[in-house]
């Protein structure tokens, strides 16, 4: 007599291990096309302005292409995301990047000094970074000069920087009344601006005039009248 029940539980078990492994098969198809194709990283950018503060306005792109223009300023780029934006308080954005492309952050914020001055900033990307946005400064210098022996000397207005390092904004070489306007590249504050006058090659300059000028937002004007003689009216 024929086992009918054994054959019956021996077809189940097949057809159980069959359909287990079609379902293992899908799982492990499943699996495999929710991987990435490529390995990416978590990157975070903090932005700032000069006056340490995160920018008020402005937004991030992620950009792994860049055309630039005769000034050096990016004018197109290939986006490899979404529009990022900082947070209000600590400037931080936090983005995902494709380890396999050379990506940077493209930084755009308008100058909250000189409103019409659209800032562009390019920063490689790393793991953390920070961005620190420089800022125009309108100035308006009134000097007058007075040779008050008859040895040669040469007066100096130049910006401090970090680690002493000085830029000169303009050199006078004979006495007289002068007036300069421009504008001041401000990376960090308070400004520093000094009038020095050099005395020749072997002597060091000496200060005449200094000033500071804190952040005021847009109202921030560097605007001194220095002179190196008394009882005169500028």
């Amino acid at each position: 007599m024929l086992d009918v029940w054994g054959m019956n539980t021996s077809r189940i078990h097949s057809w159980m291990g069959f359909l287990a492994l079609i379902g293992w098969l899908s799982l492990l198809l499943f699996w495999i096309g929710c991987r990435p194709l490529v390995d990416e990283f978590e990157t975070t950018l903090v932005v700032l302005d000069a006056h340490e503060s995160p920018p008020d306005s402005g937004f991030v792109l992620l950009v792994n292409e860049i055309a630039y223009n005769d000034e050096g300023e990016p004018h197109e780029w290939n986006t490899v995301g979404d529009t990022l934006r900082w947070t209000e308080s600590t400037g931080e954005v936090v983005a995902s990047c494709n380890k396999a492309e050379s990506c940077s952050w493209l930084v755009c914020s308008q100058d909250p000094v000189s409103p019409g001055r659209l800032r562009t900033s390019i920063v490689p990307v790393s793991r953390r970074d920070t961005c620190f946005l420089d800022m125009h400064v309108p100035y308006r210098i009134l000097l007058r000069l007075d040779q008050v022996s008859h040895s040669p000397k040469a007066w100096d207005i130049v910006k401090l920087e970090e680690f002493g390092r000085q830029c000169l904004l303009h050199r006078v070489e004979h006495p007289g009344g002068y007036q300069f306007r421009g504008h001041i590249v401000a990376r960090s504050f308070p400004l520093k601006i000094d009038l020095h006058q050099s005395n020749g090659a072997d002597a060091p300059p000496m200060t005449l005039a200094s000033t500071e000028v804190s952040y005021q937002g847009d109202q921030t004007v560097v605007m001194v009248a220095w002179s190196n003689t008394t009882n005169t009216t500028l």
